[in-house]
């Protein structure tokens, strides 16, 4: 009898040990690792061009092992944690794909970020990364004519806007319809501007949906005393043409500069003449095979913000390139000549800057100054 006691009792420990290892403490980093907003991420570079450069150049890579019909794979979401400008851990919002996750764990071990300071010291930091997939379709022999990949790093407030993906840059930017005159007219001064005379602009991120619908804004820099808040509810009130990708209606973020003036100050009565501008900074060193390299930074000529998602083309070729959120533009493997710089937005329109010299193995660095398109 003892001895079945004994067999008994032995059975319930061993199935009690058994449920207790089932139960695993997972740790939380969200609290050693900030969660960094959208403005500090652009602010501060935490991404640098040559990081970004990377991300798509590897994700691309990825992406060739991966077999799909669809037209557009669900974005593969992640939350990166990034410590002495390295990602130190990562974390997928979706079911692990060794495929993928592996082979991008190791791509990513090499991405170089930049330094996040706050509260008197640089500390770690959090961001969300995401990317996707588009095939053209097939040709007769079934091989895909095209394949491009979307690359999108969001701050901490992707989820807010139901983890869809936003292009930075398309083919076809949206606009507003009735252009920025449109969202003037919704602009009503707030009176604790007026009474301390307060003008400026502010630069309102705006997401427009496949529909042409703003879905949320968020402010890039303001001017306070109320003015932020009306701008933000002026976009919201008018409609877009949507962005626009390879023909097919898409979502997209753009950057819209709200005008705060007020009537008979001296500044109002100075008639400055603003006037679209190519300023040389400087030529460097860049070996390319005999071909030449044309970067440098878009902004507005009067506030000297930079402007986003602006096309530079090199008049009577296809050579051109996009501006990130800083304004920052690069156009590789150039012949040497003379080429006339144009530049496209959606807000500021087109501007036509003049003639620019690119001699071979060197790389030419501009700061194009463009007036807003009224």
């Amino acid at each position: 009898m003892k001895k079945m006691i004994f067999i008994l009792m032995a059975m319930v420990m061993l199935y009690g040990c058994e449920e207790k290892s089932k139960i695993e403490i997972v740790p939380n980093y969200n609290t050693e690792y900030y969660n960094v907003s959208d403005y500090e991420r652009y602010s501060m570079n935490l991404i640098p061009e040559e990081t970004q450069k990377e991300m798509q150049s590897d994700v691309y890579e990825i992406f060739k092992i991966i077999k799909s019909n669809d037209e557009i794979d669900n974005p593969y979401i992640y939350e990166l944690y990034i410590d002495k400008g390295r990602v130190s851990k990562i974390q997928s919002e979706k079911e692990w794909n060794s495929k993928v996750d592996d082979k991008l764990v190791e791509k990513m071990s090499y991405w170089k970020f930049g330094k996040y300071v706050k509260d008197g010291g640089s500390q770690k930091y959090r961001i969300r990364f995401s990317f996707a997939v588009y095939h053209n379709t097939l040709t007769k022999k079934g091989n895909i004519k095209e394949e491009r990949v979307n690359v999108v790093v969001y701050g901490n407030k992707a989820e807010e806007i139901n983890k869809e993906i936003f292009f930075v840059v398309v083919e076809e930017m949206p606009s507003p319809i009735g252009g920025i005159k449109a969202i003037q007219k919704n602009i009503k001064y707030p009176e604790a501007a007026k009474m301390n005379g307060i003008q400026g602009r502010v630069y309102v991120k705006a997401y427009i949906d496949s529909a042409g619908l703003v879905v949320k804004t968020e402010i890039i820099k303001g001017i306070g005393a109320g003015c932020d808040k009306v701008a933000m509810e002026a976009v919201k009130k008018v409609k877009f043409i949507p962005g626009k990708q390879r023909g097919k209606p898409v979502n997209v973020q753009v950057t819209v500069p709200i005008l705060f003036k007020l009537n008979g100050d001296g500044e109002s009565k100075k008639k400055t003449v603003l006037e679209d501008k190519l300023l040389l900074k400087r030529i460097i060193p860049f070996e390319q095979n005999g071909l030449s390299k044309f970067s440098g930074k878009v902004v507005d000529v009067k506030t000297g913000m930079p402007i986003a998602a602006a096309s530079i083309n090199l008049d009577g070729t296809k050579l051109g390139g996009a501006t990130n959120n800083n304004g920052e533009f690069s156009i590789l493997k150039v012949p040497q000549g003379n080429y006339k710089v144009v530049v496209n937005n959606s807000t500021y329109g087109k501007h036509y800057l003049g003639t620019i010299s690119l001699l071979k193995n060197k790389n030419t660095i501009v700061e194009l100054r463009i007036k807003e398109f009224k």
